[in-house]
């Protein structure tokens, strides 16, 4: 009921702060990735006390797949096979959850994921991840959920800053050479 919701509401707002704490500045891939885990965690929580399975349990996926990830130089987990893998996971979650069309967008979101998050590129990632942000302000509009709509809304407002500012800099040491 209404206590869910609040809850729902509560961990929306928790994550965005999270989001957002690295969004608009340069930090590391592994600080993007304990970052995401954090807030992947909230975010898992918020699905699920708003009832949305899809949602929570492909977010959760991402949790365990973000963690692996933060582990990308082990050997066995160098492969190409390791995004495949939760690739098939996520699908098979998706396929498990359905409730109707809207399921394609979590599993469209983690799947782009998936890809990014594997990539040593900071610039890659939080391209990828402005995008899914998009993503999931349509999925929240769909859900409901007033404060994940403006929490992801603010993320990715962070995410483009973080771009627009480095294309200046690149603009501004482009012409001081």
């Amino acid at each position: 009921g209404k206590d869910m919701y609040i809850l729902s509401q509560v961990c929306a707002i928790l994550s965005t702060l999270v989001l957002i704490s690295y969004s608009a500045i340069k930090v590391g891939r592994k600080v993007i990735l304990i970052g995401g885990l954090i807030s992947n965690i909230l975010t898992s929580l918020h699905y699920i006390f708003l009832q949305d399975f899809a949602g929570g349990s492909c977010t959760f996926i991402c949790v365990i797949m973000v963690f692996t990830y933060y582990f990308k130089n082990v050997k066995w987990l160098r492969k190409f096979y390791t995004p495949l893998f939760f690739a098939v996971i996520l699908s098979i979650a998706t396929i498990l959850t359905w409730k109707d069309a809207w399921s394609l967008i979590p599993l469209i979101g983690h799947l782009i994921l998936a890809v990014a998050l594997w990539q040593d590129s900071e610039s890659v990632i939080k391209a990828c991840i402005a995008f899914v942000l998009l993503l999931w302000v349509i999925y929240s509009i769909h859900l409901n959920s007033i404060a994940n709509v403006i929490g992801q809304g603010v993320a990715m407002m962070f995410n483009l800053a973080y771009f627009i500012r480095l294309n200046f800099q690149h603009k501004k040491e482009t012409k001081g050479e």
